[in-house]
């Protein structure tokens, strides 16, 4: 039985966030597609950002403060695995922390979680010390 995609399946969700995040429209991405209540969770704690962070807004301000400290020279971006209500996206970046201007390559796991059409969980999953 063949399935469509409706506007807001998890497949389509999937696909906006991987084109937005490869034009590098990381807080479009972020308004459009995640709930009121999201919650997000990075692999370790880190000095200016909270492992675990709740709320759109206080998401935004999250992705605000990693831009204005980071400049990506590079990014590529998976096509999402989607089951069922998850999906997983791979994200390799070539970036420079502008606090200590240490170029770093990294490679991160996104894993989210859809509910009624929003990203009401996004964990990111990598390595402390990823160096190029």
């Amino acid at each position: 039985m063949a399935t469509t995609l409706t506007e807001n399946s998890v497949e389509t969700i999937a696909n906006t966030l991987v084109e937005k995040c490869r034009q590098a429209k990381f807080e479009e991405a972020v308004q459009e597609l995640y709930a009121p209540d999201v919650v997000t969770i990075e692999s370790m704690e880190m000095p200016d950002f909270p492992k675990e962070v709740k709320g759109l807004e206080a998401v935004i301000e999250k992705g605000q403060q990693w831009a204005a400290n980071t400049e990506v020279h590079h990014i590529e971006v998976s096509e999402p695995l989607v089951a069922g209500s998850q999906f997983a996206v791979k994200f390799t970046m070539d970036m420079t922390c502008k606090q200590t201007n240490q170029r770093n390559s990294i490679e991160e796991i996104g894993l989210y979680h859809v509910e009624n059409g929003k990203i009401v969980k996004a964990q990111f999953l990598y390595d402390a010390c990823q160096q190029s």
